[in-house]
């Protein structure tokens, strides 16, 4: 991809010669041709891009020259003292850096049209809300879940945006199964940009009650409850995420659990594999930064307190229809004084799938009505 641009070292002399980037620090071993050139008015500014495809590693980003911007220059970056230059699109209107984000800024960095995301469990209670945000920013939405019977509820929401959004069975332990998924995911919407991990889940057979202590849970039920949210989380970044890494940019989205700050009583399978994903989260945004390009994200959310089939017998007296103790033990722990909706989760999974958090990555947010905040006392 050679790209032609002219600006100026000075405003009587103008510089137009290409130089090859070096090899060996381009990610992935992608190469391209652009100007270089010095200058002394500088700010700063993104990396390259080329397509959609990040050529900058970060610690070769360096000064862009203001006079430039009026030439068409859009990206640059500095390797030993040389800059390179790009006249390729700018992603985010604060480029200039010469007025405050505004009302335009916020609402571009929201508008994933022309994005592909899959969501795993996209089809349930949580992850359903999460399809129909994302498509209805704009999103291409690919759901993957074992069961995709609320499908077409998800698609009569959308109305004439229901075109946006497919689904395909998939078991998130299975890699076959996502190797399937990640060649319908390109065959009919085009390269992966996003993955949402919201499969996951517990087992009354795994939980300890009255009838059934810790040292009675049949092995079969552990192992359920682990592959389901570890490996279900872990086994789709090995395959989806692998897509990202082609082209240098993208974002990933786990679920984890207030169970990973605070391990509840009766749920030790659940609270230990959401644990896990807290700490994966971290290492898998650091390897993907070092290893393939900081314009991939990794990091997560840490639901509160939301009624769902997989936690009703555990919150809701199935004689009474009142809570159970476990019930009004979370609600009395819960400062906010109930459980959350899924919309809840809304405004945090939009921000971090968003260029607004370009600069966030390897973190897991509460978002738990301040359970995880409050004492007690």
């Amino acid at each position: 991809c050679a790209v032609r641009v002219q600006f100026h070292k000075k405003p009587s002399q103008t510089v137009d010669s290409m130089d090859k980037i070096p090899s060996g620090i381009v990610p992935n071993g992608h190469t391209t041709t652009l100007y270089t050139a010095w200058t002394s008015t500088d700010t700063t500014v993104d990396q390259v891009v080329v397509g959609s495809t990040p050529i900058a590693h970060p610690n070769m980003l360096g000064l862009f020259p203001k006079n430039l911007l009026n030439a068409g220059i859009k990206r640059a970056f500095r390797h030993k003292g040389s800059f390179y230059y790009s006249n390729l699109p700018a992603t985010r209107k604060s480029l200039n850096m010469d007025y405050p984000m505004n009302l335009q800024d916020l609402t571009t960095m929201y508008d994933f049209t022309g994005k592909t995301f899959a969501v795993t469990g996209g089809a349930g209670a949580l992850g359903s809300d999460v399809v129909v945000a994302l498509a209805g920013c704009g999103a291409n939405v690919m759901i993957l879940d074992l069961r995709l019977g609320g499908v077409d509820a998800i698609k009569e929401r959308l109305g004439e945006r229901a075109s946006l959004v497919e689904a395909i069975e998939v078991n998130v332990m299975n890699r076959d199964s996502l190797v399937t998924a990640g060649e319908a995911i390109i065959k009919r919407f085009g390269q992966l940009y996003g993955l949402v991990n919201a499969a996951g889940g517990n087992s009354p057979r795994a939980t300890v009650s009255s009838t059934m202590s810790y040292f009675d849970i049949p092995e079969e039920a552990l192992r359920f409850v682990l592959d389901l949210n570890i490996l279900g989380t872990m086994i789709p970044c090995q395959v989806l995420a692998k897509l990202m890494t082609e082209t240098g940019e993208g974002v990933i989205l786990n679920y984890s659990s207030m169970n990973a700050y605070r391990p509840l009583t009766n749920i030790a399978a659940y609270s230990a594999s959401k644990a896990a994903i807290t700490n994966f989260t971290s290492w898998l945004a650091v390897y993907l930064a070092q290893n393939y390009s900081c314009n991939i994200r990794v990091n997560a959310i840490a639901p509160g307190f939301f009624l769902g089939e997989q936690n009703r017998f555990l919150m809701i007296d199935k004689d009474t229809g009142g809570w159970t103790p476990r019930g009004q033990k979370i609600i009395d722990h819960t400062p906010m004084g109930r459980l959350g909706n899924p919309e809840d989760l809304l405004g945090c999974v939009l921000w971090l799938l968003s260029p607004a958090a370009s600069f966030v990555t390897g973190i897991t947010v509460p978002v738990d009505g301040g359970f995880s905040a409050y004492a007690g006392v």
